[in-house]
């Protein structure tokens, strides 16, 4: 709806400031999940053992991590991002920029 009325210049401001949000959560997300294995990976001699289950740091928080708004998010962030590229006639490759790269690689 906004971009059947929106001029090009607005259309591109929105995609830069998309893209630069998806960029951070992905980078956001990616950071803390890195953080919380690299604590388990650690601190493992003294991660608690009860009744022979495991509990650590990854079991309790990435659950949290990947139901985080920002990451949760991602999805709608991108399918924005991708009907922009649409409208602006941009290729995914043109408009890969900082986190974006990431996801682009894995």
């Amino acid at each position: 709806l906004y971009l059947s009325v929106a001029p090009a210049d607005e259309a591109q401001n929105l995609f830069n400031f998309l893209k630069d949000i998806h960029a951070t959560a992905l980078i956001n997300a990616e950071a803390l999940r890195k953080l919380t294995k690299k604590f388990d990976k650690h601190h493992i001699d003294k991660i608690r053992t009860i009744d022979n289950n495991v509990y650590s740091l990854s079991a309790k928080l990435l659950p949290e991590v990947y139901a985080s708004n920002f990451t949760v998010g991602l999805a709608s962030v991108d399918a924005g991002l991708t009907l922009l590229r649409a409208f602006l006639n941009i290729d995914e490759e043109e408009s890969l920029g900082d986190g974006e790269e990431l996801r682009a690689n894995k």
